[in-house]
């Protein structure tokens, strides 16, 4: 930019091209790369960058990250991804995501005494407050202590968990479980403790390391506002949270519910699934209040009392995809068939037996395998993996369900940041159920993405993508968040917050094939991403030549 010139192989520096009196390249380079470099970038410039690395990481786009990072460490300016700052050689600094930049431009030591760049109001407080509980409750204490600490330097929020207190740095103060805010508002260096304690007394985090949980990514999907749907209760040691997924995730498929609430008889499964039915759709129906959780305890009790009870004992906890299919083999057992139906289809084996299925297992370390070894889709993964000849499966011929539940079989309950990185990228919003399992005459099959099943720390939630507003809300027992309203979003969130997919739910759409029609109707993260950038979002990924999108470094 500033005029040199010369030749890339053998390296030469044009002498009339030298700006800073030096004799050869090496000493050019060298003061390019000094102070004049640094200073070269200003906060626009700071912001720019910054902005984009953060959104290289959301798109899991590490490695391009990391280079951009490396680049700008040659410029003056150090992007710390872990602790979420960034630093430039002439004493700036400032958070990552969101972008800011400190007042007084006094480097690290100065932004550690400087006020918080964020005052949050009350709502946002609670927001937080009760995010931080929740982690507790799911036994994620790490994450819990690192989003205090966040809070603490960057909205100067105080939450001491001894204490069940909480304090802003403006004198907002209040109880932490149950979330209150007192009437009277005492001086910030007051938690509800002795008089005159400083808020610095607070118990110390544990030390900081990367965790999935942040600020920036509550905040991200706290700001879109409250879930609007209803949630349901967990009350402390019933461990219904596996429970209550399956129920959230079957409740918002209509045809199912609809199939439910007409059948008739006096089981008690059906009775109870039929009033915790009944209970959501008044509760999501109400107007003018927000939606109250509903309770799955007499269906809780009327599962312990089943056949596979042991499996589902009061107060244990238990696997939600083992209750998924033990709720569906009893509806169809009383007579709730046409409901059963939406879930049910057949296995063919290799000697022409055929036996009935709610749910199609498949490995995760096996699909993970087989798309990069022989570098195709993930539904093509999926019928390979599922369709292994030395089990003798083969499943062709039948027409599929009107919703295909999909497990996935992990070999580890806390797998690697790798593997479940991998795994999201492999996950198609749309699949052709054909290729999945077969069809009449090969028909295709298009199905969507309408519901997931994730599992992180020993706690169960759920991410459906509720049928009227078309966005994805996450159900964390009487927590309901609006998740976004793409499976970008969805993605996202399970990245950062390192959930587990245990069941996804893909729903026959009965349009016609897909797959040759414009980008907007493609479902792959390839095809999202390309949207996303349209829209002024994150740039495409890069593709393996199958046409999948290629798994980051």
């Amino acid at each position: 930019a500033d005029g040199r010139a010369g030749a890339m192989e053998p390296f030469t520096l044009s002498h009339g091209a030298e700006t800073n009196g030096s004799s050869g390249p090496a000493n050019g380079v060298a003061r390019e790369s000094g102070a004049a470099a640094q200073a070269a970038l200003t906060d626009e410039n700071v912001k720019k960058i910054v902005e984009h690395v953060a959104t290289l990481v959301r798109a899991n786009q590490r490695q391009q990250a990391g280079d951009l990072i490396e680049q700008a460490a040659e410029h003056g300016l150090r992007i710390d991804l872990q602790q979420r700052r960034w630093a430039s050689a002439d004493g700036r600094s400032g958070s990552v995501d969101p972008f800011s930049l400190d007042s007084g431009n006094g480097g690290a030591a100065a932004a550690a005494e400087a006020p918080p760049a964020t005052q949050l109001p009350d709502d946002k407080v609670q927001v937080v407050v009760e995010h931080i509980v929740t982690l507790v409750r799911a036994g994620q204490r790490d994450q819990a202590e690192q989003l205090i600490a966040e809070v603490k330097s960057q909205c100067g929020l105080y939450v001491d968990l001894q204490q069940q207190r909480w304090q802003t740095a403006d004198g907002r103060a209040g109880a932490v479980e149950p979330f209150a805010m007192s009437s009277s508002r005492p001086s910030a260096n007051g938690c509800g403790g002795a008089p005159g304690a400083e808020a610095s007394e607070l118990p110390n985090p544990s030390a900081a390391r990367p965790q999935p949980v942040s600020l920036a990514s509550v905040m991200r999907e706290q700001e879109r506002g409250k879930g609007g749907a209803a949630g349901i209760l967990n009350p402390r040691g019933e461990f219904n949270c596996f429970l209550s997924v399956v129920v959230q995730a079957l409740w918002h498929v209509r045809d199912f519910r609809d199939a439910v609430m007409a059948s008739e008889g006096d089981d008690t499964i059906l009775c109870a699934l039929q009033e915790t039915f009944a209970g959501l759709t008044a509760a999501n129906g109400a107007a003018g209040a927000p939606p109250q959780p509903v309770s799955v305890e007499s269906l809780r009790v009327a599962l312990s009392a089943t056949d596979a009870g042991a499996r589902f004992r009061l107060g244990d906890m238990a696997d939600a995809a083992e209750a998924f299919e033990a709720l569906l083999e009893r509806l169809r057992d009383c007579g709730a068939g046409r409901a059963v139906g939406q879930f049910e289809y057949d296995m063919h084996d290799s000697v022409g037996g055929s036996y009935p299925q709610f749910v199609l297992y498949a490995n995760v370390d096996d699909i993970i395998t087989t798309a990069n070894l022989q570098r195709v889709p993930f539904e093509s993964a999926l019928r390979l993996v599922t369709s292994d000849s030395a089990v003798g499966n083969r499943k062709t011929g039948q027409s599929p369900p009107s919703v295909l539940t999909l497990g996935l079989v992990w070999a580890s309950s806390r797998p690697p940041k790798e593997q479940l990185s991998h795994m999201l990228d492999l996950i198609d919003e749309r699949l052709d159920l054909a290729k999945v399992i077969g069809a009449p005459d090969g028909a295709s099959a298009p199905a969507q993405l309408v519901g997931l099943v994730c599992y992180q720390a020993s706690h169960y939630c759920a991410i459906v993508r509720d049928e009227e507003s078309g966005t994805w809300r996450q159900f964390d027992d009487t927590a309901v968040t609006v998740v976004g309203e793409s499976w970008l979003d969805v993605r996202f969130k399970c990245h950062s917050s390192r959930y587990q997919p245990a069941l996804a739910l893909y729903q026959n759409t009965r349009e016609p094939a897909f797959g040759g029609g414009a980008a907007e109707a493609g479902g792959t993260w390839a095809n999202m991403a390309t949207r996303c950038a349209a829209r002024g979002g994150i740039t495409e990924p890069s593709r393996t030549p199958s046409g999948g999108v290629a798994a980051a470094a």
